[in-house]
């Protein structure tokens, strides 16, 4: 069981850095909304392409540390070299770190899609700035080509506006790599979903069954319970029966000896 006990410390500190990860995703979502300078939002950007890739490697790995545990746990009862009671404890804690993770995950992909809405709305307001009547397409065409921003930029150079383009070009140049960082993270977090759709399916009927069996113990404990105040009321009836049967006999036997002058 040591080895057990070590693997998921080892998913339990994946699963807190998932955590952590998605704090820092919020933190980096409110300051890029808040940033009033290229420099500061390509900060920003930095930060955030490292800790998504850092991020992402340690959900594999706990995904699949969970997968093994899984298999290794159904092979321990075909075989049957381990103790009930160690099968029991196995199982719990997986289908309990199964569901922590996937709770995490799902926050975690939830900072990764509101930031990538928040900076798609802000590149927008900034293309908007430079061109006002600029359409969703244009925007779009903005956002993911370059050849789209260069062509924006050379037409508002014609018309005198060169200074404004330049710090809207550099900040939308910054933030279509960080959408393109996220929307890349998001996908391959849908893939992993998927991939663990069966386990997770599988233990949330295995955690079903481990409530019902608790639920159903708890019942039983409540009937000992009644059964053993019913048992100690018994027996103490019978200890009164016992006390004036002692007491009749004694009586009995006083009267006899007095009777008979012994």
């Amino acid at each position: 069981m040591q080895h057990f006990f070590e693997d998921v410390d080892l998913i339990k500190s994946d699963i807190a850095c998932i955590r952590n990860a998605t704090k820092q995703i919020e933190k980096i979502d409110e300051e890029a909304m808040m940033a009033t300078t290229s420099d500061m939002e390509k900060e920003l950007s930095q930060k955030l392409t490292p800790l998504v890739m850092d991020t992402n490697k340690k959900a594999k790995n706990a995904k699949t540390m969970l997968s093994q545990l899984k298999e290794e746990n159904e092979k321990m009862k075909k075989e049957g070299k381990c103790k009930p009671s160690e099968l029991r404890i196995r199982g719990n804690l997986c289908s309990t770190l199964t569901r922590k993770f996937i709770d995490e995950m799902k926050n975690y992909q939830k900072a990764q899609q509101t930031y990538k809405t928040d900076i798609k709305e802000k590149v927008s307001r900034q293309v908007q700035i430079v061109k006002p009547d600029a359409t969703q397409e244009e925007i779009e065409t903005v956002l993911k080509s370059e050849n789209g921003r260069d062509q924006l930029y050379k037409e508002k150079i014609l018309t005198g506006v060169a200074d404004p383009i330049k710090n809207a070009y550099a900040n939308v140049a910054d933030k279509y790599q960080d959408v393109l960082t996220l929307e890349a993270s998001v996908a391959e977090l849908h893939q992993m979903f998927l991939d663990f759709a069966l386990l997770t399916e599988q233990q949330g009927e295995m955690l079903d069954q481990i409530e019902y069996q608790v639920k159903s113990a708890g019942d039983y404990i409540d009937d000992g319970n009644i059964d053993i105040q019913s048992a100690i009321k018994y027996q103490r009836s019978i200890r009164k029966k016992q006390c004036c049967i002692i007491i009749i006999v004694l009586a009995i036997l006083v009267i006899l000896l007095l009777v008979t002058g012994v």
